[in-house]
């Protein structure tokens, strides 16, 4: 996939901006708070797979949120995986040449969604798809993952997308099919080896036997592992790496190992796709 155009208005010191990327790598490059950040951060609200995210009355050009923001981008070289999540895609007909869009199909351009976020007045932003025939059409936490949007800056970035959280980079590039058997038997095992002090074991006899009293039929209590609320079991498994025959993990090394590792899996999940 590649952004064919990123259109802004009124989000952050930037009262209107288009800017149509070109194939392959781009770099934003001049001085400080000119808004090169800002325009990542803007692709970054587009597509970035959270849940619920709110604004920030920074966010609004001058502080103004009763006039909102709006950011859209046009996405373009779309894979099966992403028009597979909607029924009937929304697209429109991108024409590189001139760098034009048009809402009717033509089979000689090149199929696009229109994707935006939208800054509202009680500072919620929604995401929306615009489809050529009905207007916005609500854009998903699931749609959006589905575009695979890396970052490398913010310090809690390795963390999560060198795990296998849902939709990191790791996630991406390995299965989680293939590791969701071996997570339960090694789970199993742990339970196996755990082994608490006697005083432990008799206290939760205690809590066992005080709660049989009141609701007969729970059975006996023990102690076992347990993923946090919110996690699955295989958000436990990440990258490792050797270290004078000790393993660290890639999250805890050094920023620089970290950005090399992130940009190291975004760019073999770019060279699958081509």
């Amino acid at each position: 996939m590649q952004i064919r155009r990123v259109k802004i208005e009124r989000y952050r010191g930037i009262e209107k901006l288009v800017w149509c990327p070109t194939p392959g790598l781009n770099c934003l490059i001049g001085p400080g708070d000119v808004g090169k950040s800002t325009v990542l951060d803007a692709i970054a609200t587009v597509l970035s797979p959270a849940p619920s995210r709110v604004a920030s009355e920074h966010d609004y050009l001058g502080g103004d949120v009763a006039k909102g923001f709006k950011i859209e981008l046009l996405i373009g070289k779309l894979d099966e995986e992403v028009l597979s999540a909607w029924s009937a895609a929304p697209l429109w007909t991108w024409w590189g040449e001139k760098n034009k869009v048009q809402a009717e199909p033509d089979p000689d351009g090149e199929a696009v969604l229109c994707l935006r976020a939208q800054g509202t007045d009680d500072l919620e932003i929604a995401h929306v798809a615009i489809d050529p025939s009905q207007g916005e059409v609500p854009l998903s936490p699931s749609k959006r993952q589905k575009f695979g949007l890396s970052t490398m800056g913010s310090a809690g970035t390795a963390y999560r997308e060198l795990r296998m959280s849902r939709g990191s980079l790791l996630s991406r590039n390995i299965g989680a099919e293939q590791l969701r058997g071996l997570i339960t038997e090694a789970v199993q095992a742990t339970r196996e080896q755990f082994t608490p002090s006697k005083e432990v074991e008799g206290r939760v006899g205690e809590l066992s036997a005080a709660l049989r009293a009141i609701a007969p039929g729970t059975g006996d209590l023990d102690l076992a592992m347990l993923s946090p609320r919110g996690q699955n079991l295989l958000g436990m498994i990440g990258l490792f790496a050797s270290s004078k025959e000790a393993l660290v993990p890639l999250a805890n090394a050094g920023l620089g190992t970290q950005q090399l590792a992130l940009f190291t899996l975004a760019r073999l999940l770019t060279v699958i796709h081509e």
